[in-house]
């Protein structure tokens, strides 16, 4: 009896307790998935979709097992217990036997079940309707080319039928509509056959034999989207093998029935599958080879690798379908060389920084120094906003929620991204003034509070000898008669004065051990500034300074102590964890840990946290600027700060817990009402839709960012005198329309890393230009070159992809030969033209 598929059934059930029989099966290539009894001498099946069936056979010289896996359409496998190399001649000739009885037996029950799916097979195809719906029509946007449609207890699905080449109809593939769990949603027939049967679009099964003289071109492909694509687009008869398995068995049995039969394969492109095997490639070329035919496969800009798309139907709903024909037809007319289509580099847009969402007292301040500089005015309001967060550090905090115990530190992370001669660093010094006039004024305080510190120590010397010699006399001429604990109590009366300390502010370098020590002396916290931030993280990549990325990682949140103990130091400890880091860095620089973070490599969250990084675009104009600073604005900026990094936020309507811990502020009800549907949009609409995953990372961090704004912005205004006690709801609203312009900047930063491979591509379209290379070269003939970003042989590999893709380039594929591995090399398109 042939069972209904039942897609609940795919659920994995836990494995029954490991035996000898598991490790025949695992040598079989089958996975234990699902397999929750014994095997017995009935057959067993299980897996996704019942692809294994396995039972023991007894035989006089030790009982064995029998395995299929309808999948791979191999044949039956057979495999005894007992080693061969303890049996005689006779015993070897006996098993011999039973392994050869047993694999009839198992061909004869293959046979039979598929038999038993036909019949249910042409049963089901029958009962289907020849119109309905189909959600997975829909998706992928195709139509129906002779398909059916039918329901069943787990939904409605598509009837896709498999007939072999004799127009038998054997199985049905059930394409249901796609379930909300994630699950399959595409099963055969329990026991159906599969193996070298297919699904014809464009044409009757029953004139294959008589078009097969004409001429025309039959293409073969995978799955059936694929298919209705590309016969949509190019109007010739598609043959559907339904997987990479089944292409060699479909493309045999047509080559045997119908020889005349001209065959091209549509192989799937697995280029980006996560464990880097690119099987519909692999099995496609295969077959190819085997077979004398050709094969051609979709390619991709580099800008989906997040989505990573793997077939035709995939370039269809990314570009349409004219790019899908264009591709095909590249294939068709390969001996005509087409011009080949520019490279476009583009960056995803952004918009110049809203002038409103800038606190007011610091718009002249910078709109000045952005104008004499010629520079976007982000490029200095986002190092500003970072360093008023800096000066307030854990001295203040906000508490996003009503009730909540939840605290955010206004420390922030972030910096400018531009090319060369963008002036990154006088902007960022600039900005940063204020921060080293706080500086400046604290070492002059520390020079003075030393020398007064110098005299005070002699005088508390003499003060301490006095004090002994005094004690001394008392005691000798018995005037005094003190106990020990008396004399420390005078003694402890006579106080050293305090040493005095530099307050600090910034740094450009510091081990671990000493930020530690800074951050002791300096509870609100510290900023780390480097004109170049990739040497930073290089730095943190050494051998050695593991634990500096972690200590950093750690400091982020603002809060949090830390303990470092060292032989020659000492033990140092500090209760606020609280470090801001300001920066610039090239966008050459900064791509690799774009990519690291984007394929999961080292991905601890390190880039995702710079929250600030801004990659804005050149000015479109330029004009010569040369005036004198404003230095009202400036002054007013620098009180503004020197405000900020002194002041006690209590007395402006901070609240305090018992436990004197860090002041903080909570929103106004106007703006807590925002403030919760900013968030409540943030978790379910952005956080859980469909964005890529680097993308839901960083956008997470905007749990801090938008509070840490809405206090920084709310502090300014209380050093000017004009805030209300609770966090405002203007506050807010700035807060979050600077959430929205840095989160274009984000998706900018991160699409940088999928335009690697096109700037790759434009470097090797040159040296193609300057004849650096000649037709026939190889990927390695690349990067063994060791140009700017072709030393890497993934990137040399992406660049020559991207060249075929815009017609530079052609592959050409040479065959395997007496012992020799075959290979790609390319031809270069001859209207490549040249340059000097």
């Amino acid at each position: 009896m042939i069972l209904s598929n039942n897609p609940d059934k795919n659920t994995p059930k836990p494995l029954i307790e490991e035996n000898p029989i598991h490790g025949i099966l695992k040598s079989f290539g089958a996975t234990l998935e699902g397999l929750n009894k014994p095997i017995d001498f009935d057959w067993t099946r299980w897996g996704k979709n019942n692809r294994y069936a396995a039972k023991l056979i007894r035989g006089v010289v030790g009982d064995g097992i029998v395995f299929q896996d309808f999948t791979s359409c191999e044949k039956p496998k057979v495999a005894f217990f007992k080693d061969q190399d303890d049996l005689s001649s006779e015993e070897r000739q006996s098993r011999k036997a039973i392994r050869e009885q047993a694999y009839q037996e198992a061909v004869i029950e293959i046979l039979r079940k598929q038999e038993e799916a036909a019949v249910l097979a042409n049963q089901i195809w029958q009962e289907a309707h020849l119109e309905g719906a189909s959600r997975y029509l829909d998706q992928k946007q195709i139509i129906s080319y002779g398909l059916r449609f039918s329901e069943d207890q787990y939904g409605r699905f598509l009837v896709v039928p498999l007939y072999d080449p004799a127009g038998k109809l054997w199985n049905v593939q059930k394409i249901y509509d796609p379930r909300p769990d994630g699950l399959n949603h595409k099963w055969f027939l329990m026991g159906g056959r599969k193996k070298g049967c297919f699904y014809v679009l464009g044409t009757p099964l029953s004139e294959l034999a008589n078009q097969s003289r004409t001429g025309e071109l039959f293409i073969v492909c995978e799955g059936y989207a694929t298919g209705a694509s590309i016969h949509a687009a190019t109007g010739s008869p598609v043959i559907v093998a339904f997987d990479a398995g089944n292409l060699g068995p479909v493309v045999a049995s047509l080559k045997e029935a119908f020889p005349d039969l001209d065959i091209l394969i549509a192989a799937d492109n697995d280029q980006w599958n996560e464990n880097g095997v690119n099987k519909g490639l692999e099995e496609a070329k295969k077959v190819a080879l085997e077979q004398g035919f050709a094969f051609v496969h979709p390619s991709f800009p580099m800008k989906y690798e997040l989505s990573r798309p793997t077939d035709f139907n995939d370039l269809q709903c990314l570009e349409g379908l004219e790019t899908v024909k264009n591709q095909l037809n590249g294939f068709r007319h390969a001996d005509v060389w087409e011009s080949p289509q520019p490279i476009k580099n583009e960056l995803l847009p952004v918009t110049p920084l809203p002038l409103d969402i800038i606190p007011d007292c610091l718009k002249p301040w910078l709109q000045d120094i952005a104008h004499r500089m010629q520079c976007p005015l982000e490029q200095v309001a986002v190092p500003a906003m970072i360093m008023m967060g800096s000066v307030i550090g854990a001295g203040c905090a906000i508490r996003p929620k009503q009730k909540d115990s939840w605290m955010i530190i206004p420390n922030l992370w972030g910096g400018i991204i531009g090319h060369p001669s963008t002036l990154k660093s006088p902007a960022l010094a600039e900005t940063l003034l204020p921060l080293v006039q706080l500086e400046t004024a604290a070492r002059k305080k520390f020079q003075e509070e030393t020398e007064d510190y110098t005299y005070k120590i002699e005088a508390y010397k003499i003060i301490k000898e006095l004090k002994i010699s005094q004690l001394k006399s008392d005691m000798k001429s018995n005037r005094m008669s003190m106990a020990s604990h008396d004399i420390e109590r005078e003694m402890k009366a006579v106080e050293p004065p305090e040493a005095p300390l530099c307050k600090r502010y910034k740094t450009n370098d510091a081990t671990i051990e000493k930020m530690t020590e800074l951050l002791e002396q300096n509870p609100r916290g510290m900023t780390l500034f480097r004109d170049e931030l990739m040497g930073l993280f290089m730095t943190w990549d050494k051998q050695g300074r593991e634990a500096d990325r972690a200590f950093y990682l750690e400091a982020w949140n603002g809060y949090g102590s830390h303990t470092t103990d060292r032989i020659e130091r000492g033990t140092t400890h500090c209760d606020n964890m609280c470090v801001s880091i300001i920066g610039g860095t090239q966008p050459s620089k900064i791509l690799r840990y774009l990519q690291k973070a984007i394929r999961g490599i080292d991905n601890d969250g390190l880039v995702q946290r710079f929250q600030l990084f801004v990659y804005p675009d050149d000015l479109k104009t330029w004009q010569l600027v040369d005036r004198h600073p404003n230095k009202e604005a400036q002054e007013t900026v620098f009180k503004l700060v020197e405000t900020l990094s002194s002041m006690d936020f209590v007395k402006y309507g901070a609240l305090q817990d018992e436990d004197k811990g860090i002041p903080y502020f909570r929103f106004s009800e106007e703006a807590q009402e925002l403030f919760y549907e900013w968030l409540t949009e943030l978790e379910t609409t952005k956080l859980r839709g469909k964005e890529d995953a680097i993308i839901v990372e960083h956008l997470a961090k905007y749990r801090k960012l938008m509070p840490a704004l809405a206090l920084i912005i709310h502090l300014i205004d209380t050093a000017n005198e004009i805030a209300e006690i609770d966090v405002s709801l203007q506050a807010a609203e700035k807060a979050a329309a600077w959430c929205d312009f840095l989160e274009l900047h984000a998706r900018r930063i991160y699409g940088m890393a999928a335009h690697m491979a096109l700037s790759a591509a434009n470097i090797l379209l040159k040296k193609l230009k300057q004849h650096k290379l000649e037709n026939g070269f190889t990927v390695r003939d690349v990067y063994r070159k060791d140009w700017s970003l072709l030393s890497d042989k993934e990137l040399a590999q992406d660049a020559c992809d991207e060249l075929v893709r815009l017609g530079w380039l052609r592959e050409v594929i040479t065959e395997p030969s007496f012992g020799q591995k075959g290979k790609v090399s390319y031809t270069i398109n001859p209207k490549i033209g040249g340059e000097s």
